[in-house]
């Protein structure tokens, strides 16, 4: 009986962005079920009851909706900024410097890691689920949301 809905291709979206996390995907709905009572009911403005792509980017491009999902973010950061081994945030932060994914030679050398030290940063950051080795052998973020908000809170002013 509820009116809202997502056409398939915008639950795609969804899925590719948050790769099924929990907290994530119930953010982004009620970032979307706000925005769209803001729309209709604050300013008056008719529009479709079907989210869209388009939506779901007006609200992953909203610094807001990271101020609201910090928990999850600070918590990914603390964990691999606090946990051994060390050099788990340098790994994160030369990842998030690059738009696409990286070899593990790149990656460490741009982290400033040894072969060593990052491949044991790197096994704990794919056990917690953080990163993940690709169909390609290169390092990806596996939650790119994780991605967007190390670029906006970490690295600051990169887009």
């Amino acid at each position: 009986d509820f009116p809202l809905d997502f056409d398939r291709p915008t639950v795609r979206y969804i899925f590719e962005q948050v790769q099924g996390q929990p907290f994530l995907t119930q953010l982004i709905g009620q970032s979307l079920v706000s925005r769209y009572n803001q729309t209709v009911f604050e300013e008056g403005k008719p529009r479709e009851q079907r989210f869209t792509i388009e939506d779901v980017d007006a609200v992953i491009n909203d610094p807001t909706f990271y101020e609201l999902g910090s928990y999850y973010f600070t918590g990914v950061w603390g964990q691999a900024e606090k946990s051994l081994p060390q050099g788990q945030t340098a790994i994160l932060l030369a990842l998030a410097r690059n738009e696409d994914s990286l070899s593990e030679t790149i990656l460490f050398n741009e982290a400033g890691l040894s072969f060593e030290a990052g491949s044991a940063a790197l096994k704990m950051l794919e056990q917690h689920d953080v990163v993940y080795l690709d169909s390609s052998s290169k390092i990806s973020f596996t939650v790119p949301l994780m991605h967007r908000w190390i670029r906006l809170e970490k690295l600051k002013n990169v887009p």
